[in-house]
């Protein structure tokens, strides 16, 4: 008679170590999904010229805990959208857009007491300059979102539903 014992030492630390190792590695694998379909949302929107998807990234933070962050000074106005009744917006996101897109004003002389305004505070040199413009526009913009308000361009609360359910 042949008898054979196979014993199998399982240590409890080591099971639980390369357990939470794969639930981590799944569960970045999930954040990884969720921050590439915010991404995706934001891009379908086409309201973004590239801040909002440069300023997106994830951040571990610990096991099993990831933080999908988008820094973006405009992130929360285009997830929920925005009503501004007693204020105007921030102009330095409404300057940024203004400038990458090198909008022009099809009426120059509305912006005239603008950039007087602007040259008196001492913001800009000259009111004949393009760069005036640039200044100068944002200012109806953010008066135009003051009246209108922004309709909300969810991505991040779509991405986190996706990945509750995956």
């Amino acid at each position: 008679m042949i008898k054979a014992t196979v014993k199998l030492d399982i240590l409890e630390e080591n099971i639980e170590a390369g357990l939470l190792g794969a639930v981590d590695k799944a569960f970045g694998d999930n954040a990884d999904r969720g921050f590439q379909r915010s991404q995706e949302l934001i891009t379908q929107q086409s309201f973004d010229e590239g801040t909002l998807l440069r300023s997106g990234h994830i951040i571990k933070t610990g096991e099993l805990e990831r933080v999908i962050v988008y820094e973006a000074l405009h992130a929360l106005y285009i997830e929920f959208g925005a009503t501004y009744t007693d204020k105007m917006p921030p102009l330095q996101v409404i300057y940024e857009w203004v400038r990458r897109k090198k909008l022009q004003s099809r009426n120059r002389e509305a912006l005239q007491p603008i950039k007087s305004w602007l040259k008196k505070q001492g913001l800009i040199s000259s009111t004949k300059t393009k760069d005036s413009d640039y200044y100068a526009m944002p200012f109806f913009i953010a008066k135009d979102i003051q009246n209108h308000g922004l309709k909300p361009r969810p991505f991040a609360r779509p991405m986190a539903a996706e990945m509750e359910a995956h």
